[in-house]
């Protein structure tokens, strides 16, 4: 029995030393982490109150008879401290790991906040210079007396503007995307208008090229749906335009919308695209939809493109509840299934004038398109409702980010727009507020090109100023640049919405700016401004604006 208490009090004496040490260390490296400063003096309490017990252990082994209790408790005091210890240390290591995600998540979040503040910065840096391009070509064709050789030089100058405008958008909604911003519309409008129009723009582009272009519908459509009509335009065009791009002459590319479900709340639609182009390896499929993906190198050279567009396609079709299916064989072509859920509507569209509908654009052989087909097809083209002319499809192309073929590109048509006749009003007046003088020289002269009349203020300051001194609706509407000097666009908006004057809460403010980030939207919407409208300036969709807001307006009033 002697040697069983011996051995107890040995093995508690050695676990006891082994848990003195354990805790100097870790004491030591809880100083190393954290600045106790005073504090630190408590980590040393334990020490001693361990120091106390092994000499316990020292004096009962050597001057003390311990019986069988003594020992067990002796013994079982020392595992029990080994054990209180193993877990503080366990628990400890899980606060320090939980508190350094914490901080990574933190730092990612700053990160996102950081990235975000300069994608915004880099936007409008990049648009500034480009508001100017494209409205200084916008502006000099339409000059009558152009050299044709001029005039296609231009027409090249504002597609390839119109290119760099859609890579920043893409980056711009990828950003968005990933920071959960983007929210998508819920509007009431027209599919077949919708398709109508793509199919117009894709027959004219198809004839182009060579490329025999076929549309169908399986059953029926509703007459209406709701959803954000522009993503659906988007999502369509994007994977059209890359059939147009990698499908050589000669050429097929098959286009089918069916609604495969619907009842009082939703319907689900599917967008068969079939064409018979270059394909791909089925190896790459799986990875189409990644971010900056290209299949090879040499596919890079030829085609160009910096691989978002897909991307943005995939991640719209997944916010609109859908998804998208490829089958591809390489040098056989591509399919590409896409399926969307839209709300249901009951509205049914109006009865048309045939006399006013579009002629039927008759089927091109493959390959081979006459000048007066093309001719016909461009005639119709100018026809189409919504600004959708054919530079909108090179566009809406590149919105996939990759160059449309210059020989698939067309000169712009141009339509005479007049605000002041679809306003039925006279004597129009819009004040600029803008700080560049570059861009309120360009805004003036397309307002002028119009019959519109413009003031310019230099900043947000002076634009309140002006407002408030004219008379009573003397301004049809303000269009407010965001970044200004001295007081920028959204407080300039809502000191001119506090004004004690009736047309304060009316005059319709548009804002006009490089910013076009879902946070600037969002400033723009709470300093209670009616539009949202980016530069570079859509000169058709401003005029669009400006006629709706100023009728709207003026019927208020």
């Amino acid at each position: 029995m002697d040697w069983l208490l011996d051995g107890m009090i040995f093995l508690g004496s050695a676990l006891m030393v082994y848990n003195i040490y354990s805790y100097v260390r870790y004491a030591k490296n809880l100083q190393k982490k954290e600045d106790w400063g005073k504090e630190r003096n408590i980590l040393y309490i334990p020490i001693v109150l361990l120091v106390l017990f092994l000499l316990g252990y020292l004096a009962v082994g050597l001057f003390g008879k311990p019986d069988l209790v003594i020992s067990g408790i002796l013994f079982g005091g020392s595992i029990f401290v080994f054990l209180i210890f193993y877990l503080l240390q366990f628990i400890t290591a899980r606060v320090q790991k939980n508190e350094h995600l914490e901080a990574k998540l933190a730092a990612a979040e700053e990160t996102g906040r950081e990235k975000n503040r300069f994608l915004s910065n880099v936007s409008h840096e990049m648009r500034t210079p480009m508001n100017g391009i494209i409205g200084l070509d916008f502006i000099a064709l339409k000059r009558p007396d152009l050299h044709p050789e001029t005039r296609r030089q231009l027409v090249k100058i504002g597609e390839n503007a119109e290119y760099l405008k859609t890579l920043i958008n893409n980056i711009l909604d990828m950003s968005d995307i990933d920071s959960g911003k983007i929210v998508l519309k819920q509007d009431t409008f027209s599919l077949k208008d919708l398709l109508e129009e793509i199919n117009l723009m894709l027959r004219s582009q198809c004839s182009r090229k060579g490329l025999y272009y076929s549309y169908s519908v399986k059953g029926e459509l509703n007459d209406f749906y709701v959803g954000d009509k522009g993503k659906v335009r988007q999502v369509l065009l994007s994977i059209l335009g890359n059939a147009l791009k990698f499908t050589p002459a000669p050429g097929d590319i098959f286009f089918e919308t069916e609604q495969i479900e619907t009842n009082i709340y939703n319907s689900t639609l599917r967008f068969t695209i079939t064409d018979t182009g270059i394909g791909m390896d089925p190896e790459y499929i799986p990875k189409i939809f990644n971010v900056f993906s290209r299949e090879n190198d040499s596919n890079t050279d030829t085609y160009g493109g910096i691989g978002l567009g897909l991307t943005l396609t995939k991640k719209f079709v997944k916010l609109m509840n859908g998804d998208i299916d490829v089958a591809s064989k390489k040098g056989e072509g591509s399919t590409f299934t896409v399926t969307i859920v839209l709300g249901s509507s009951d509205r049914k569209a109006e009865p048309k004038d045939i006399n006013a509908e579009i002629n039927i654009i008759p089927e091109l052989e493959s390959g081979d398109g006459t000048a007066e087909q093309t001719a016909e097809t461009d005639e119709a083209i100018k026809s189409v409702p919504d600004r959708m002319d054919s530079n909108a499809f090179v566009s809406a192309a590149a919105s996939q980010d990759e160059p449309v073929p210059s020989e698939l590109k067309s000169e712009p048509f141009e339509k005479d727009v007049n605000v002041s006749d679809r306003t039925q009003s006279e004597g129009v007046r819009v004040l600029i507020a803008e700080d560049i003088d570059l861009n309120a020289e360009i805004l003036a002269d397309l307002l002028e090109m119009e019959d519109i009349a413009s003031d310019r203020a230099e900043n947000g300051q002076e634009s309140v100023r002006m407002f408030s001194e004219s008379p009573e609706n003397y301004y049809d509407a303000i269009l407010m640049d965001l970044r200004m000097p001295v007081m920028d666009g959204v407080d300039a908006a809502r000191n001119i919405r506090k004004l004690d004057r009736p047309d304060a809460s009316t005059i319709p403010i548009i804002a006009l700016t490089a910013n076009a980030s879902y946070d600037d939207r969002q400033n723009v919407i709470r300093a209670g401004m009616n539009s949202h409208l980016t530069k570079p300036i859509d000169s058709e969709l401003l005029y669009e604006t400006l006629s709706k807001l100023i009728r709207k307006k003026q019927e208020t009033v």
